[in-house]
């Protein structure tokens, strides 16, 4: 599956509704049972039946993933352009399985504010065990 940037979110962030560096983004695990779609998807509703369990409970999927720290937008570069980055996230202990890929939001205080941004695929299905990565 090819990453998806989310239409809504090219409309809510050239409006301004969406601050990458000020607002809390969230990244949240889902399975491969999720399928994105870049024009009908816009909030989190949209995809949290997709996300993953975690039965050693550093995963928690009642906050919806983790928050970005120390988020920075970079300009230019070869070719030229823009990068959106952040610290690596982490949850320990975990025991995920079929984790397919990373969705990226903004927090909020119900789902019509919690927006899609992008879905990254991770290039495998991936799972974790006590803690340590395990890769199909």
């Amino acid at each position: 599956m090819p990453n998806v940037v989310y239409h809504s979110y090219l409309k809510h962030l050239l409006s301004g509704t969406i601050d990458l560096t000020n607002d809390t983004i969230m990244v949240m695990l889902v399975s491969g049972s999720y399928t994105p779609s870049a024009a009908n998807h816009s909030t989190r509703a949209d995809v949290i039946a997709h996300q993953v369990t975690d039965s050693a409970g550093g995963y928690n999927s009642a906050a919806g993933g983790k928050a970005l720290e120390n988020k920075v937008i970079f300009m230019g570069g070869s070719p030229s352009g823009a990068i959106f980055d952040a610290n690596n996230v982490s949850w320990t202990p975990t025991t995920i399985s079929q984790a397919a890929g990373a969705v990226l939001y903004t927090s909020g205080l119900s789902d019509p504010v919690r927006r899609l941004i992008t879905y990254v695929d991770l290039g495998t299905t991936a799972g974790t065990t006590n803690g340590y990565r395990d890769w199909e």
